[in-house]
């Protein structure tokens, strides 16, 4: 299953497809949140999330909000400081290609 998630989010990438890009890497970070890999989720999903600017009210975008900040809030106070604030917006991540 897993190798099917980086297929996806090759293939979003090509493409430049980033809401399928956002499904792909939401169905993989629970992949990894279920086993045991919160911080590699949260690497993958956070700047994917963080380009989104707009309809920031679907369920999708909503998924990965709430994944992102749930695994900020479970990490230990050195990690979150690392962490620093989750943003929603392209400039927080540089230029995304």
């Amino acid at each position: 299953m897993e190798r099917s998630y980086h297929q996806a989010l090759a293939v979003a990438r090509l493409q430049n497809a980033k809401f399928l890009e956002l499904r792909a890497g939401v169905s993989l970070a629970r992949l990894w949140r279920d086993q045991g890999k919160r911080t590699e989720a949260r690497d993958l999903l956070a700047p994917i999330y963080g380009w989104f600017t707009e309809g920031l009210d679907t369920p999708v975008l909503q998924d990965a909000k709430t994944l992102t900040t749930s695994w900020r809030d479970t990490l230990s106070p050195l990690s979150r400081s690392a962490c620093g604030p989750i943003r929603n917006d392209a400039a927080a991540w540089g230029s995304i290609s």
